[in-house]
């Protein structure tokens, strides 16, 4: 099934979905539902990779570290990022 229903995410809730699914709201856990069913897509502007990049590199929340936003990037299909600096581990 093609998703049809297409959102945009801001970071916090993105982190929410992440490291705390249960601060999220029922709409925005509804939509995130959607998009785990491939019944929706939610689009990550670039500026939110790069937050949670810096979130990562400077370890703002506990256990989301390189390791994690590699992890997250991978669970969220994220194109392929190449010699970034900002990460330890570069995926192909």
């Amino acid at each position: 099934m093609k998703p049809t229903d297409k959102y945009v995410t801001d970071t916090h809730a993105l982190v929410w979905k992440l490291c705390a699914p249960s601060r999220l709201g029922r709409s925005a856990q509804s939509v995130f539902a959607q998009a785990d069913a491939n019944a929706a897509r939610i689009h990550i502007p670039v500026v939110v990779v790069a937050e949670l990049a810096m979130i990562a590199q400077k370890q703002r929340i506990p256990g989301f570290d390189d390791e994690a936003f590699d992890t997250a990037m991978r669970a969220l299909k994220a194109p392929v990022m190449q010699d970034s600096t900002l990460v330890a581990t570069v995926w192909d």
